[in-house]
């Protein structure tokens, strides 16, 4: 957030182009850590699942690494100013990811707790972006929804 008042206020001042990215949960096939690789590996390696919070679990916006890379070129070469909020749409829950793994892995035996208490004080059960700016842009997301992100990730990891 400092940097982006000091990129802000140094357009303001000097007239230069100051473009921010906001990312949400970036996911792909090379991950070593995040809420889609844990699961994952759990899935894989245990005969139950333990997932902190209440059904659906949390929800949160994710973006496939490849729709990441794809803006940050797309926005270098433009001259748009701003701030821009970079996700695919719609919001995915850990119950949707446990389903998506399920399918890609055949894993639709394990049992899976839901633990009711948040994993830490600081988790956010719900964590949406706002798309409408981006939308208005040159770029747009290939994987246009966050389940479609999802999907893809999990069958690269799948594949590795």
């Amino acid at each position: 957030v400092a940097c982006e008042a000091l990129l802000n206020a140094a357009h303001n001042q000097k007239d230069i182009t100051a473009v921010i990215l906001r990312f949400s949960a970036v996911v792909g096939p090379n991950q070593t850590h995040g809420a889609l690789k844990d699961i994952y590996r759990k899935v894989k390696n245990d005969p139950i699942i333990e997932v902190y919070g209440t059904v659906p679990g949390s929800i949160t916006n994710y973006l496939h690494i490849d729709n990441a890379v794809s803006a940050l070129l797309r926005f270098g070469r433009n001259d748009y100013s701003g701030t821009f909020n970079i996700t695919s749409d719609g919001p995915v829950s850990i119950q949707d990811i446990l389903y998506q793994i399920s399918i890609i892995t055949e894993e639709k035996s394990k049992t899976i707790n839901w633990n009711y208490k948040a994993a830490s004080p600081t988790d956010n059960p719900i964590l949406l972006m706002n798309t409408e700016k981006v939308k208005d842009t040159v770029w747009q997301p290939s994987y246009k929804r966050g389940a479609h992100a999802i999907h893809s990730a999990l069958q690269e990891m799948e594949e590795l």
